[in-house]
């Protein structure tokens, strides 16, 4: 039984209310309602108050007291009270959670446990990795990640009219000149020109001139080709009419004007281009009838980014959660760069980290709301990381698949998947839920020596420069 169900056990047995309890901890009934559900638990120095208002031992309100039905009070066999006492201190003297977890789950059993060092190939098969190469599977599961596109930010509309087969000569090219209508429903929108050239030959973002109009009118932009890459030979042209929900967007020509406003080139668009029989081509739009012009209709269109994100999954699982809180995984991590940069927790570096997900029964997929997130140590043999799932309120039911994100953004990274298990009922000892308010006692008990340390000092100082004054006065 964990600390939340022993509040939730004494509490009724004493006939309160959350309410009531709540009040006599000076606390709100919130609170009350989350220790009972086990997303979080009571500060350290509440303990005593709970053991007082329900007249048991602090022992027992912490589930030390091992005691069967009907036992007295005292009756516990030494042997386990000594053996959790021991634990517990272990629990406080480690310096992080993973430690603490791994010390608290060590005799922890198993509800599910997928060793992969002794499945058959067949066994292993039912796991599945995507974005990722698959090196070996004989001893452990072991795949290297490989760039994969992912989406990025909401879809929108954004009609391109592009020339890349050009071959013109910039120099005393200082204006362009477009004709253009779009119907929208909004009152303005932004025309967008990129180019491309010899001298910088990728399409970039950087490299664009921008010109905002009303639409629902036909208007002529006239934009000066003001930017410090617009030099050497032209390759190509790429006019952006729209990037808002448009409904339809013609253009009609475009021009490029030296410094006497002469017309240096010129195109005319017409049905022809919205064929793909010329020069310009349309993408991301749906063309239309139109004799004088490129007429189209934009259509939806998705960002995308390469990154890094193996995914090792399994989707045939069928297990009644319980009270499963923890996930045990142990895996490695190699980077061929060694300069993976890191952060700090509790004066441990990390560069790792591992996204959890899962699905039920109830909520059969997987999503960002069902994931817990670990750091650890990469790069550093096989770790043992603990996922507190009892963290996230859709952990319950049924479980119907695990997914395991490694890490994410790791260019050629290697990871080496040894054993993944879901442990039953954490453990008897619920220190690990006070872990955070024992080291902040602690914290403030060392704050509170540092400063009778001081101020001793500074007693000390003045008791000397005392001494001092008085040996003067006598030598005068």
């Amino acid at each position: 039984m964990n600390l939340g169900e022993k509040i939730n056990e004494l509490r009724k047995k004493h006939q309160m209310t959350q309410e009531m309890l709540a009040e006599r901890l000076c606390v709100s009934p919130q609170a009350v309602s989350k220790w009972e559900r086990g997303v979080a638990n009571p500060d350290l120095e509440l303990i005593p108050a709970l053991a007082e208002i329900f007249q048991v031992s602090a022992d027992e309100i912490l589930g030390l007291s091992i005691r069967g039905k009907g036992a007295q009070r005292g009756n516990e066999p030494l042997e386990q009270r000594v053996a959790y006492l021991e634990k517990l201190i272990e629990i406080l003297l480690v310096g992080d959670e993973q430690s603490a977890l791994a010390i608290a789950l060590r005799d922890a059993h198993p509800l599910i446990r997928f060793d992969f060092t002794e499945m058959t190939r067949e066994e292993k098969s039912e796991w599945v990795v995507r974005n990722g190469e698959i090196l070996d599977t004989a001893s452990r599961y072991i795949f290297r990640a490989t760039p994969c596109e992912r989406p990025k930010g909401s879809p929108f509309w954004d009609p391109q009219i592009l020339n890349d087969r050009l071959e013109l000569g910039l120099e005393g090219i200082h204006r362009i000149r477009v004709r253009l209508r779009t119907q929208s429903g909004e009152s303005t929108a932004k025309l967008q020109i990129f180019f491309r050239t010899k001298e910088h030959p990728h399409w970039t973002h950087r490299k664009h001139f921008s010109y905002r109009y009303a639409t629902g009118s036909t208007a002529e932009a006239e934009i000066s080709v003001s930017h410090s890459a617009w030099y050497g030979t032209l390759l190509g042209l790429r006019i952006d009419p729209t990037e808002t929900c448009a409904q339809r967007c013609e253009v009609e020509w475009i021009e490029l004007l030296n410094t006497k406003g002469e017309a240096v080139y010129r195109h005319q668009f017409s049905q022809k281009d919205a064929e793909g029989k010329g020069d310009w081509q349309l993408r991301h739009a749906d063309p239309l009838p139109s004799e004088n012009s490129l007429a189209c209709m934009p259509i939806l269109r998705q960002r995308s980014r390469i990154t890094y994100d193996p995914i090792l999954s399994l989707d045939s699982l069928n297990l009644p959660l319980g009270k499963a809180k923890c996930v045990h995984i142990r895996l490695r991590t190699d980077f061929d760069n060694p300069e993976v940069g890191g952060w700090y927790i509790d004066d441990r570096f990390y560069n790792s980290y591992l996204h959890l997900y899962f699905k039920t029964e109830a909520s059969d997929s997987y999503s960002g709301q069902k994931k817990v997130r670990v750091d650890y140590v990469g790069g550093s043999g096989m770790v043992d990381v603990y996922a507190d799932m009892s963290k996230n309120g859709f952990w319950n039911g049924r479980l119907t698949g695990i997914r395991l994100d490694p890490i994410e953004g790791a260019e050629g990274a290697k990871f080496e998947v040894e054993l993944i298990e879901i442990l039953d009922n954490m453990t008897n000892i619920s220190s690990v839920g006070v872990l955070d308010g024992v080291k902040k006692r602690l914290k403030d008990m060392e704050d509170t020596v540092e400063d009778l340390e001081s101020r001793a000092d500074e007693l000390e100082c003045q008791v000397d420069e005392l001494r001092c004054s008085i040996e003067e006065s006598n030598e005068e």
